[in-house]
């Protein structure tokens, strides 16, 4: 099964697995602060995924206002993109699959964390291209790639609609306030109940 892995963010990446096996990484195409669908729907269109999976971005504490808003365009256009070629896909909390592979929470140093990250991809996958030119880790790449890996670990034996249903919130038991007790209008024979 061809599976996309997708990294959001303007320095996000696309890596692509087929039956396990590492096919390409490709850093998102992003100008700005806007992702280039249409690079993005044609490399989809290229590989033919049956399912993605894709980082549930969220604002962070401390986060400007700005950039929450372009993590949350980069996520909304990569839907789209996703929806509009019928690929059915998963969106999962760094949490989540990060847990996952034994991989602690980056409440740690953000650089360690992300190298840990990147450790395990080169692991799994010796082949993969997770630096830039001038040798410093493009850290969405190695998020892409074991996003991918997640897919497919989870799909081995499942279908895409039963793994996108095990991950989807579970509802909130409702709770009922109990009320104050109040004084009876009615006992009050100044008023009368109609």
């Amino acid at each position: 099964m061809k599976i996309l892995g997708i990294d959001p963010g303007l320095s996000g990446a696309v890596a692509i697995l087929d039956d396990g096996q590492l096919v390409e990484i490709i850093d998102i195409e992003a100008s700005e602060s806007r992702i280039n669908c249409a690079h993005l729907a044609s490399l989809i269109q290229r590989h033919q995924p049956e399912f993605a999976v894709c980082e549930l971005v969220s604002s962070r504490p401390g986060q400007g206002v700005t950039s929450t808003f372009t993590f949350g365009h980069a996520l909304g256009s990569i839907t789209g993109v996703l929806s509009a070629l019928g690929v059915p896909y998963l969106l999962i909390r760094p949490q989540a699959w990060q847990g996952h592979f034994g991989i602690e929470s980056s409440s740690k140093d953000k650089a360690l964390h992300k190298q840990e990250i990147a450790d395990l991809a080169q692991r799994l996958y010796p082949s993969a291209s997770l630096h830039g030119p001038r040798g410093g880790l493009r850290d969405g790449r190695s998020d892409a790639l074991l996003l991918a890996r997640y897919g497919h670990e989870h799909l081995s034996g499942s279908s895409p609609e039963a793994l996108i249903q095990s991950h989807k919130p579970k509802p909130k038991k409702a709770t009922l306030r109990k009320k104050k007790p109040t004084k009876s209008k009615a006992s009050d024979p100044n008023t009368v109940v109609l």
